[in-house]
């Protein structure tokens, strides 16, 4: 038996072990507005994997939820490493209404920021 941990495989025949990529950003994002945030960025990470989609959907479920607009430019992909975070936050701050909270695309990034 095989058994993947940290990403499940579409179309795998075998058991995995993931977090709750969606469900975990949406905290992170109800946290923030909890604080009075309302411009929150979602930083780091491969756009054209399956963690980025989940996790960014996590992201736009809890704007949507909390009545916020959905804002692509806050969604500002890069590199998922500190590298990566440091690039992210850089672009995120020339945004002319610039963004005052974020969650981040994982641990690496959130180090970058």
């Amino acid at each position: 038996p095989v058994v993947v941990v940290v990403r499940s495989l579409p179309g795998a025949r075998m058991s995995s072990i993931v977090s709750d990529n969606v469900g975990g950003v949406a905290m992170g994002v109800k946290h923030l507005v909890s604080l009075g945030h309302s411009r929150i960025a979602f930083l780091g990470g491969f756009p054209d994997t399956a963690v980025f989609a989940e996790r960014r959907s996590g992201y736009r479920k809890a704007m949507d939820e909390s009545g916020l607009k959905f804002d692509e430019e806050l969604v500002v992909p890069s590199i998922p490493s500190r590298a990566g975070g440091v690039e992210a936050i850089g672009r995120a701050m020339t945004i002319s209404d610039r963004p005052t909270g974020a969650v981040c695309f994982n641990d690496a990034v959130a180090f970058g920021v």
